[in-house]
């Protein structure tokens, strides 16, 4: 960094764990390299855009839904979907 501010921050224990793994294994030089590309995806992922297709999808069930909203999947029916797959993937 060519100039900086310098900011005094609060973690969990866990956050400041993985922080100093980071850079006790060699993958970052400081503390503050840690943090800094931490903010620089955050903001990446701030910008990049929705992929249209995906925009138009989600439009589109949308919609669907509006129109009939008796029609959804209850979030705990989501919940549990997600988590089977999560199980399947992982077995």
């Amino acid at each position: 960094m060519d100039s900086s501010t310098r900011f005094e921050i609060d973690l969990p224990p866990d956050l400041a764990d993985a922080v100093r793994e980071r850079v006790s294994t060699g993958r970052y030089a400081s503390e503050s390299e840690v943090i800094a590309d931490g903010i620089s995806r955050l903001v990446e992922e701030d910008n990049y855009p929705l992929d249209p297709a995906v925009a138009a999808e989600l439009a589109r069930r949308y919609d669907e839904w509006m129109a009939n909203p008796t029609g959804g999947i209850p979030i705990e029916e989501v919940r549990a979907r997600l988590e089977e797959k999560r199980r399947s993937a992982a077995a």
